[in-house]
């Protein structure tokens, strides 16, 4: 209802649904994948000045962010309008892929050890035991787990059965990470193809699918939301992002001021 003008969508619920175990497994994994990330981008920041994950979990975060860039000038806000509903399952699961690629990566130079004993832990995170428990799981484990949890979705209704191809269930546990990590990829490709001065002036804050963007020199507000096939846009067209509103002083951001 928050949406103008007003629409609507399908909506279907259920309980005993059997990708709820499986989800709360990847929910557990992708976490642990995308702290990862987060942590080699704070290492990445220090060497570069380059920002590749825009990933923020709450208001507070997002306003510590904030207020370590200080003054802000030239303020844009976006919101995707159909990003659950239009994600390609294809594309999404290798977005997927893409990232647990590059944290088991990261976490192999990092610790000089190699990928093929680099497991995932529920509760501890990246191991190099030779356990097998369903609760470690290898980087191929993981890349079959997103695919089930992705690609197995039905919802049945009298006596018909409907296979969903396009778009993901909300509402499940792993749903806020399927729109992080499905959307992360983009946004690290477009900072690492731009020069490191150039770059360096990029800020922007994403809440699951709300972007704060802050563009002092105007440069990165167009590759947003691009209209001009001369400029290639942050995220596929297929997802439908709209610009919510713009300010040179102040913009509502995750119910703040």
């Amino acid at each position: 209802m928050h949406k103008s003008p007003i629409s609507f969508r399908f909506i279907a619920s259920g309980k005993d649904v059997i990708t709820s175990v499986p989800s709360k497994l990847l929910c557990s994994m992708l976490s642990h994948i995308e702290s990862t990330l987060h942590a080699k981008d704070i290492l990445n920041i220090a060497s570069s000045g380059q920002r590749r994950h825009i990933i923020t979990h709450s208001a507070e975060q997002a306003a510590q962010r904030i207020n370590r860039i200080g003054t802000a000038h030239s303020l844009y806000t976006y919101d995707f309008s159909t990003l659950y509903t239009k994600f390609i399952q294809s594309d999404l699961i290798n977005e997927f892929k893409s990232t647990v690629d590059e944290a088991f990566t990261y976490i192999s130079e990092r610790d000089n050890t190699s990928i093929d004993h680099l497991k995932l832990c529920l509760k501890s995170g990246f191991i190099q035991r030779q356990h097998e428990t369903n609760s470690i799981l290898s980087k191929s484990d993981i890349y079959e787990l997103i695919h089930w949890v992705v690609s197995i979705t039905y919802v049945h209704n009298g006596d018909l059965t409907f296979h969903q191809t396009i778009g993901l269930p909300m509402g499940t546990n792993a749903a806020p990470l399927h729109a992080n990590l499905g959307l992360y990829r983009h946004e690290r490709d477009f900072v690492t193809s731009h020069d490191d001065t150039v770059i360096s002036t990029f800020n922007a804050i994403r809440f699951i699918d709300d972007i704060l963007l802050i563009d002092p020199h105007h440069s990165f507000y167009k590759h947003i939301v691009s209209t001009s096939d001369d400029i290639d846009p942050i995220y596929p067209s297929s997802l439908q992002l709209s610009q919510m509103s713009a300010s040179t002083t102040e913009v509502g951001y995750l119910g703040t001021d």
